[in-house]
């Protein structure tokens, strides 16, 4: 084990079981990286995260990535196939984040936002969008490079089944689960040594 997974774990113990993924994605960050002023979510959808978030990071540079619009990973939900479904949340992303002077919204696929990103230039990601297995590692291979040396790569999850099934096994085959920390509500990390 890491030293970085160490410190994760041991502070795990003092944290509850039920923390949601944003709350729990802050506090790695808290414990792990020094000096938080880049952030993307890659994701979005409903911006639940995002609130939560910038609730702990209200200064932070947040960078929202999705493609707001209906993409078959296995969920056939009738709704989410109506692309004015996706108009109404699109705008209202814009409607709460789009003024905020440390919000930055991009809508496309995430490897092509990638690459206006600087390598190196995140403290953190979060990847949360596509959740079948080409997509997952297609994400993580996009975004890992941006993350700076000591910081920190990470998504959500990891332990689901059904039609999210497909995460872990991704996320293990591209970053090693040996260098991995699964902590609470099925997130993955993955320290930028």
């Amino acid at each position: 084990m890491k030293t970085w997974q160490r410190e994760i774990a041991r502070q795990d113990e003092f944290i509850s079981s039920e923390l949601h993924h944003a709350k729990y994605f802050a506090h790695a960050l808290k414990v792990l990286v020094t000096d938080v002023r880049e952030v993307a979510e890659i994701g979005v959808y409903k911006g639940r995260m995002t609130k939560r978030f910038l609730r702990i990071y209200p200064d932070v540079q947040y960078h929202m990535i999705d493609t707001w619009r209906w993409m078959d990973n296995g969920t056939r939900i009738a709704q989410r196939t109506n692309p004015e479904h996706w108009e109404r949340i699109y705008s209202r992303i814009l409607d709460q984040y789009g003024t905020k002077e440390n919000c930055h919204i991009y809508k496309g696929f995430s490897v092509d936002v990638a690459r206006r990103f600087a390598d190196g230039s995140l403290d953190a990601c979060f990847i949360d969008a596509g959740h079948n297995y080409d997509s997952v590692v297609t994400d993580i291979h996009a975004w890992m490079p941006k993350v700076r040396k000591g910081g920190l790569l990470a998504g959500h999850d990891y332990r689901q089944r059904g039609p999210h099934r497909d995460v872990g096994r991704a996320v293990n085959d591209v970053l090693g689960k040996e260098n991995l920390h699964i902590g609470t509500d099925s997130v993955w990390l993955y320290f930028m040594e």
